[in-house]
């Protein structure tokens, strides 16, 4: 809607306007009123209104002196001037200060409409004009940014073209934001593929962001991400908004089921420090294998990242971790993983060095059970998947957790092997199956962790040492524990199927017939 404001000294007249004209009919919000000039002035000052209806003679600022100063406000505001037949001279002069037409009194409603609806149509045009002026010359003004951002030649001539576009811009701050969209090929390639397609969501996340009093324009742009040169006139106002700028983008693509990690460089002052803040937010970028994804990581961040001890190289690390297997030396373990930690983080391509530390740890594993003809396979359910796993995660700090948990496993199992015999592991196995029959949850999985083995070797080596599946065997001293309850308690069947680990009454009946031929209360009646 236009917003227009009618000014005459006269209340009948600028409230018989505002009364019996159909505002809504013609695109007009409800007019706004003043009683004079001065009125007029600071109404106008508040709510620039597109079009102004006023009266040429009126005390203290009259129409004329009034269409000067509220040009100097807002250059394409349209006027319709209000004159007596003896103020004609008036109403030319008013048109030739800008004014887009007039109207005699007294006033006559329809007339005025028609007046209207012509300085609607020329409002909206001076609108469009307007628009197409600033698109231009932000566009403009991006492209400048864009070349300082990127390149650092001929920044003088930056600088006459950006005093002449946008001299406002001259003593701002800037500030570099890559932002750039998490594990990218595996959502396009489907993987992980969240509604819609991620580049257009992260457009509109960015279009749509909370920008406050900031200026933003996007210097370039890839298929996973944007350059953001982010302006602000002051330092803090700057650091504040764009928080919460960036942080309405985050939260807008959580929402669509993938996350972006921004890497924000240092404050620029001068257009010639915008090549260093893009160099920053780059490096903070590439920071988040180490510091993590899906957040806003500050070239701050990356600064204060610990540095690894020469003498803590990866591989030297890994060495120092493979002498321990079979040791239970876990605060010294933790020690040296954390070391490895702090040493991938500090490489210059901590991926490229995790490659090499998984290649020494799975060659130094393999060789050391080979000596014990036991396979990897024995311990890990598959040890390529964890391999590639590990590669693929998301941090260091990740990656580290999971090349822990292998060493755990392997020294626990090396350790148990030392001091249980295949008997030994069976025995150990059954009393905890016979210590948790009530348990319903009680399965295969759990007990092979009780032996320290992965649950597919576990149970081959089961059925080996004890004649029978583990699940065979289960059920058999389910029903046997069963049969002593029925025959030495008088529990209810369905309590009885309860402490024998049977959620269901049915399905203990069911088992339990089919173990022993006949129905679990037939069992009581006749051995009871």
């Amino acid at each position: 809607m236009i917003r227009i404001m009618v000014v005459d000294d006269e209340a009948a007249i600028r409230e018989g306007i505002q009364r019996h004209t159909d505002w809504e009919a013609l695109g007009f919000s409800v007019p706004l009123l003043a009683a004079n000039g001065t009125e007029a002035e600071e109404r106008f000052r508040e709510y620039l209104p597109e079009v102004v209806v006023s009266d040429i003679r009126m005390p203290d600022i009259d129409g004329l002196e009034l269409i000067r100063r509220l040009k100097e406000i807002k250059q394409t505001t349209v006027f319709i001037v209000i004159s007596g037949h003896d103020e004609f001279a008036y109403a030319q002069k008013a048109i030739s200060l800008g004014a887009f037409d007039y109207i005699l009194k007294p006033i006559d409603t329809v007339y005025l409409e028609e007046k209207l609806v012509h300085a609607a149509a020329k409002a909206r045009e001076h609108e469009l004009r307007a628009t197409d002026r600033e698109i231009s010359t932000k566009a403009q003004v991006r492209a400048i940014l864009t070349e300082a951002t990127l390149y650092t030649h001929d920044i003088q001539s930056l600088y006459s073209r950006l005093n002449a576009l946008a001299p406002h811009l001259m003593n701002w701050y800037y500030q570099i934001a890559i932002i750039d969209i998490d594990h990218y090929y595996r959502l396009i390639g489907g993987q992980e593929n969240p509604a819609g397609n991620p580049r257009a969501l992260l457009r509109g996340a960015i279009d749509h962001g909370i920008i406050g009093d900031l200026a933003i324009y996007r210097v370039s742009e890839s298929d996973h991400g944007s350059v953001l040169c982010c302006c602000g006139s002051t330092r803090d106002e700057l650091g504040k908004q764009l928080s919460v700028y960036l942080d309405s983008i985050r939260s807008r693509l959580r929402d669509e089921s993938f996350t972006v990690t921004i890497g924000l460089g240092g404050v620029a002052v001068k257009l010639d420090s915008l090549n260093q803040s893009f160099n920053d937010a780059k490096q903070a970028l590439e920071s988040r294998y180490i510091l993590g994804h899906g957040r806003i990581i500050r070239i701050e961040d990356v600064e204060q990242l610990p540095s690894a001890c020469d003498e803590d190289s990866p591989e030297e690390l890994v060495c120092s971790l493979i002498e321990l297997l079979g040791n239970q030396a876990e605060a010294e373990r933790a020690t040296l993983l954390s070391r490895l930690e702090i040493s991938l983080s500090s490489s210059a391509d901590p991926r490229i060095a995790l490659h090499h530390v998984m290649s020494l740890l799975y060659r130094e594993i393999n060789h050391s059970l080979t000596k014990l003809e036991i396979p990897l396979s024995q311990i890990l359910d598959d040890p390529n998947a964890e391999y590639r796993e590990i590669l693929s995660s998301g941090t260091v700090t990740e990656a580290v957790e999971m090349i822990g948990s292998i060493i755990a496993r392997v020294s626990s199992f090396l350790r148990l092997r030392e001091n249980f015999r295949s008997e030994q592991l069976i025995d150990r196995s059954m009393r905890f199956i016979d210590q948790n029959l009530s348990d319903p949850t009680l399965d295969l999985e759990r007990t092979a962790e009780v032996a320290c083995m992965s649950p597919s070797y576990f149970s081959v080596f089961f059925k080996k040492h004890a004649g029978e599946t583990f699940s065979r065997y289960l059920s058999k001293q389910r029903i046997e524990k069963a049969k002593d309850l029925l025959l030495s308690s008088d529990a209810k069947l369905y309590e009885i199927g309860e402490r024998v680990g049977f959620e269901s009454s049915s399905y203990f009946s069911v088992v339990f017939k089919k173990s022993e031929g006949m129905s679990p209360s037939e069992y009581r009646k006749i051995y009871g």
